[in-house]
């Protein structure tokens, strides 16, 4: 008998930077750009290891989108006055350097990828051409 807690344990954390996964978020979205909550949403539902990993892994995700380049924050025009909060998305002039990083990385190890994952046979879709 596996608890919830132990199950998650299961899963090594992926070994993919944090730019890359916050890029396989971005890309994957039906907008191009998220909220930093959805891009954490993104992470732990194909990647359970961020589900019980120490709450430190949201500050690299922040640290990462602030610092690097090749993301841009953009105003939040769905929500009105109300919503705070703003949306990330890609630089275009980035994405090709983040879609040869991504390749970089998948010939790495495409098996502890795999190991990382909720669902391991999305990794394909995930990382498109």
């Amino acid at each position: 008998h596996i608890t919830q807690e132990s199950h998650y344990l299961l899963y090594p954390k992926p070994i993919y930077s944090y730019s890359i996964l916050i890029y396989m978020a971005l890309k994957n979205s039906k907008a191009g750009s998220l909220p930093v909550s959805e891009i954490y949403n993104f992470m732990t539902e194909h990647f359970p290891y961020f589900k019980t990993a120490p709450d430190g892994w949201k500050n690299s995700v922040r640290h990462n989108l602030s610092l690097n380049n090749c993301f841009e924050k953009v105003e939040n025009k769905s929500g009105g006055a109300s919503r705070k909060g703003c949306l990330w998305t890609l630089n275009p002039t980035k994405i090709q350097k983040m879609q040869e990083e991504l390749q970089k990385w998948r010939r790495k190890d495409p098996g502890a990828v795999r190991k990382s994952m909720a669902k391991p046979d999305e990794l394909e879709r995930l990382i498109g051409g």
